[in-house]
């Protein structure tokens, strides 16, 4: 079929164009949120509130980023109370 004639539109013509783009940018999108999900993995086992937050839905999820790094602070410091220093 030809694309041809006022007022038409070519559905085949733009379909064949825009694929390529949307499916380079949908890649895209995909790797960096996998990118920001592993971020956050590790930085919920460190404490790092700032890598956790981007990948937070919700005040939810926000509030629980936030406790669970006061927790870990407050559990390695009683920690470096409790046991003796070592030194070498």
């Amino acid at each position: 079929m030809e694309c041809s004639g006022p007022g038409h539109i070519c559905l085949q013509h733009m379909v064949s164009v825009s694929a390529p783009a949307t499916v380079l940018l949908r890649s895209k999108v995909a790797s960096r949120m996998h990118y920001m999900r592993q971020a956050a993995l590790y930085a919920v086992m460190c404490g790092h509130v700032g890598r956790i937050l981007p990948v937070c839905r919700g005040w939810e999820d926000t509030t629980w980023a936030f406790l669970r790094s006061w927790l870990d602070a407050a559990v390695d410091d009683r920690l470096r109370e409790r046991l003796p220093a070592i030194r070498p």
